[in-house]
């Protein structure tokens, strides 16, 4: 979990992004 921008939102990168 570093920090996935690419296309990680199974890892709930968008999540963390989007908040």
């Amino acid at each position: 979990k570093k920090a996935a921008s690419s296309s990680s939102e199974k890892d709930g990168s968008k999540i963390s992004d989007a908040k």
